[in-house]
């Protein structure tokens, strides 16, 4: 028989009808759109490091490209500075081209050097003094360049698409004719 406290228990738990239970199932629903949303977020910030990562490397890669057609002597030779040279650049080190870098110098100014601003002491300056106690200028002078590298991904490498543009500015000592030649 039942006690008259065991009763009331009994139509207190009656009276809930899966209250409990549909709490329960909002708090999942809650904590499953909660996930989701995570796991949405760090999906997108996986993919901007990884398009902020290609872009570095896309800007390395134009770098050591002007930096190769710098230390190149083909750099100022008379066909009027490189122009338009392509490299493959392996950024990894895994042997393959990773970017396809173009990269175009163009002579932006010609400045003779004045006998002034050559020191006699050093075998280069010395050069460029040479038979000008009677014209007055010296034989060199200074030609200003601009280096354009262009890097783009190359084939099977980044599915990024990034695409990045460096400028580098140079000087180069030349003699005088050497510098009209190529400037």
């Amino acid at each position: 028989m039942k006690t008259g406290s065991q009763n009331v228990l009994w139509r207190g738990r009656r009276g809930e009808r899966g209250a409990t239970l549909l709490i329960g199932l909002i708090m999942l629903v809650l904590l499953t759109l909660h996930a989701l949303a995570a796991y949405t977020t760090s999906t997108v910030q996986l993919r901007i490091v990884g398009n902020m990562q290609d872009r570095q490397d896309a800007r390395a890669a134009a770098n050591v490209a002007v930096g190769q057609v710098l230390s190149s002597p083909a750099f100022v030779a008379p066909a009027g500075g490189a122009s338009g040279i392509l490299a493959d650049i392996d950024i990894d080190g895994d042997g393959s081209g990773d970017f396809r870098v173009t990269v175009t110098a163009t002579c932006t100014a010609l400045l003779p050097l004045q006998p002034s601003e050559l020191d006699p002491g050093i075998p280069d300056d010395f050069q460029c003094l040479a038979g000008t106690a009677f014209e007055g200028g010296s034989l060199c002078a200074t030609s200003h360049w601009n280096l354009q590298a262009v890097a783009v991904p190359a084939m099977g490498a980044a599915a990024t698409g990034v695409a990045v543009e460096v400028n580098q500015g140079a000087a180069v000592r030349l003699g005088s004719a050497q510098g009209r030649m190529n400037c």
